[in-house]
């Protein structure tokens, strides 16, 4: 059977490469990089910068602000994965995104494989936002842009504005801040505007489907009939399981001191096995211990496929680990339409995710990145004579936990 998939992607390899050899004078080669350099679309840069100055002064000083909180924020997430991770309670926080020749996302120790067109696409949005802001944020401070370009690095593409660095650095620190924390915080308002529009419409062509329990009591029909967790409810007698709320009426129907079936998943990261319980239910109890007539299994935090794709709910980080597609049913009228829908609903799922996640991972202090770049800036306004030998530290120390967080830990 033919791999269509593959196909697809071989397709675009090949007419990538005949579009670079048709136009190999223009290309050049920087060590690994293949690099087109251009002043096609400069001069909008420019226009744009200099056509709203006070609004992308104040643009700036939110990015600065936003950027900076975000790199204290996620050193704190890395050292919380750390813990989490020699808890036992995750595998891995993520790490190094790698394209895969199939619809299938794959994640283990230090890499997550992403379906090829999710991370094609993801990443052309992500560098196209994040140096056109650079370029936009450079015009506004007066800072002369040499180029824009294009690249590849094999398949992946890339682009880039060039900005006039030794005048950058001759500029006032705010100003520069103001140049640095554009790319990223580019990338966050895009991650924000694909989350927002996919939990928006999410309902409008999905029905939940089963709900996420983390826990169970002590004592209780799940645990006397040892129940998995983490796992997933997703029918009881042979009736499926729409949500946290279906779930609730469906006790209440059922009622207490009745054998159910449940037919469930129990989750182990991004594996997952088929069971079956048979318990007794208990029964719940009002917030005064008086009985409700509400029958009772005994699971405890329990999620929806609506809070995984809603930005104001918090949830168990081992979540991301997981393919929890089985967590959502398309509505029936739109189900000749299956295909494309999931494709675009995967496609915002990974534009939010990696614009989100790449943009962090800029602002961490290491030297070269936009993020040290900027660290590097304030220790130096603080300390002049101690900011080289500070930063350098700062470097090591942050690539070396990165290293260890994301590399090392999930082996162990």
């Amino acid at each position: 059977m033919v791999d269509w998939y593959l196909v697809s992607v071989l397709i675009f390899a090949a007419f990538l490469a005949l579009l670079v050899y048709l136009d190999r004078k223009n290309w050049k080669r920087e060590s690994i990089l293949l690099l087109r350099k251009t002043q096609k679309g400069k001069a909008f840069l420019i226009w744009l910068g200099n056509r709203f100055p006070r609004f992308w002064k104040a643009v700036g000083a939110l990015a600065v602000v936003i950027t900076l909180i975000s790199s204290v924020w996620f050193i704190w997430v890395l050292f919380q994965s750390a813990g989490l991770i020699l808890a036992g309670v995750i595998k891995s926080p993520g790490g190094i995104l790698i394209p895969l020749p199939s619809n299938q996302t794959v994640s283990g120790p230090g890499f997550v494989g992403v379906p090829f067109w999710y991370w094609i696409i993801s990443i052309a949005v992500l560098v196209v936002v994040h140096e056109g802001m650079h370029g936009v944020m450079a015009a506004r401070e007066k800072v002369r842009i040499k180029s824009l370009g294009v690249g590849l690095l094999a398949v992946i593409p890339m682009a880039f504005v060039e900005p006039d660095e030794k005048q950058l650095q001759r500029q006032k620190s705010w100003k520069q801040l103001r140049v640095f924390s554009a790319g990223s915080f580019a990338n966050y308002v895009t991650a924000l505007i694909f989350i927002l529009i996919l939990s928006l419409s999410f309902s409008a062509a999905f029905a939940p489907r089963g709900v996420v329990f983390l826990n169970v009591t002590g004592g209780s029909p799940a645990f006397l009939a040892n129940v998995t967790y983490p796992g997933v409810i997703l029918s009881i007698n042979n009736q499926t399981v729409e949500g946290r709320q279906g779930l609730a009426d469906m006790l209440t129907e059922i009622g207490p001191n009745r054998e159910i079936e449940i037919q469930a998943l129990a989750l182990d990261g991004n594996q997952t096995r088929e069971v079956k319980y048979t318990l007794v239910t208990g029964e719940a109890l009002d917030a005064n211990g008086n009985p409700t007539g509400r029958g009772l299994i005994g699971i405890q935090n329990i999620l929806d496929g609506n809070d995984l794709v809603n930005p104001f709910t918090s949830t168990q980080l081992f979540l991301a680990e997981s393919d929890l597609s089985y967590l959502f049913m398309i509505r029936q009228d739109l189900a000749p339409f299956a295909g494309p829908i999931f494709f675009i609903f995967g496609l915002m799922s990974f534009l939010f995710l990696i614009n989100f996640g790449v943009g962090l991972f800029n602002m961490l202090p290491i030297g070269p990145l936009d993020g040290g770049r900027m660290w590097n800036i304030i220790i130096s306004r603080i300390t002049p004579s101690h900011s080289k030998a500070i930063m350098r530290a700062l470097t090591i120390a942050t690539t070396t936990f990165v290293i260890v967080v994301i590399f090392v830990l999930p082996f162990l």
